[in-house]
C-alpha cells in the first residue's frame, strides 16, 4: 500500500511539473517584456510605497491609505519584496505573476477533486480526469493572459490564489468541523480581499458549495457560520465603494446606465468565451 501511494504521489508530482513546464512555455514571451510605459505600471508598481521599503511608517501607510483609488496592500507588499531584492528588473515581476498563476492552477485541481468527491457525483478516477482537464484549460486559456502578462494585474492571480485557498479550507472545515480550518478560511478570505476587491463575493461561493455538496440550506447553523464571511464581505464592499466613487463630477451615470453597462460587459465576456 505504501509503495502504491508513493507511485500515486510521484504521478501527481510529475503531472504538476509538466503543467508548470507547459505554462512556462506558453508564457515564455512575458519574461522578456518590460513594464508598460505611460500606463499604470508606472504608478502602481513604481511608487513611493514600493521604494520606501519595510519601514514601520511605510507599512502602516500601505495598509491604511489608498493610492490613486487603489487599495491592494498585499500586492504592494509583493512589489516591495521584489524591489528590495532585484530593483525594478521586470523579469522578476513577470516571474512572480507566472508563479501565482501556477499556484492558482494547482489549487483549482484540488478544489474540483474535493468538490466532486464530497458531492458524490462521480467516482475517484472520473473526478481526477475532470479536475485534470479543467486545470489544463485554466492554465493555458488565453482569457488569463492579461492578468499574467500585465505586471499591474498580478492582483488577479493573487486574489484568486487566496480565494481558492479559502474555498478549499472551507471544504476541509465542512468535512472535519475543525475550528482551525474555519479560521484559516477566514484569514485567506481577508488576504484575498486585501489583494483585490472582487473577493467580496466569496460568501456566495460558499453557499453555492453548500448547495452543490448537499448541505441543508435551511439550517440556521449553516447561516450562522457564514455570518463572519458576510460581515467581512460587507466591509470590503463598502471600502470599494468609498475608494472607487466618482473621481470627477463631469463623469456621472444613472443607475439604469450602470445596469446596462454591466449587462453589456457580461454579454461580451460570454460571447468571447464561447467564441474562444
Amino acid at each position: 500500500m505504501k509503495k502504491r501511494n508513493n507511485i500515486v504521489n510521484f504521478r501527481f508530482l510529475l503531472g504538476f511539473l509538466l503543467l508548470y513546464g507547459l505554462v512556462a512555455v506558453c508564457y515564455s514571451p512575458v519574461f522578456t517584456n518590460g513594464f508598460l510605459d505611460s500606463w499604470d505600471d508606472q504608478w502602481m508598481v513604481m511608487n513611493v510605497f514600493t521604494e520606501s521599503g519595510f519601514r514601520m511608517e511605510n507599512l502602516i501607510a500601505v495598509f491604511t491609505q489608498s493610492y490613486k483609488g487603489q487599495y491592494s496592500p498585499l500586492v504592494e507588499l509583493s512589489y516591495m519584496v521584489l524591489y528590495g531584492l532585484f530593483g525594478y528588473d521586470p523579469f522578476w515581476f513577470h516571474l512572480m505573476s507566472v508563479v501565482w498563476h501556477c499556484g492558482c492552477a494547482t489549487l483549482l485541481f484540488f478544489l474540483i477533486c474535493r468538490l466532486l468527491e464530497m458531492s458524490g457525483l462521480s467516482e475517484s478516477r472520473t473526478s481526477l480526469r475532470v479536475a485534470a482537464l479543467s486545470t489544463f484549460l485554466f492554465a493555458i486559456h488565453p482569457v488569463n493572459v492579461e492578468s499574467v502578462a500585465w505586471v499591474s494585474a498580478v492582483k488577479v492571480p493573487m486574489y484568486v490564489f487566496f480565494y481558492l485557498s479559502a474555498l478549499l479550507l472551507y471544504l476541509r472545515y465542512v468535512r472535519s468541523q475543525k475550528l482551525g480550518c474555519y479560521i484559516a478560511a477566514l484569514c485567506c478570505f481577508v488576504c484575498s480581499g486585501l489583494s483585490k476587491e472582487q473577493a467580496f463575493v466569496l460568501p456566495l461561493s460558499l453557499l453555492l458549495i453548500d448547495w452543490f455538496i448537499g448541505r441543508n440550506l435551511k439550517s440556521s447553523d449553516l447561516w450562522m457560520e457564514k455570518l463572519p464571511f458576510f460581515i467581512l464581505s460587507a466591509g470590503f464592499a463598502l471600502l470599494t465603494l468609498d475608494l472607487q466613487g466618482p473621481r470627477s463630477e463631469a463623469v456621472s451615470y444613472t443607475a439604469v446606465q450602470r445596469l446596462l453597462f454591466g449587462c453589456y460587459s457580461l454579454s461580451f465576456i460570454c460571447c468571447y468565451r464561447y467564441m474562444s
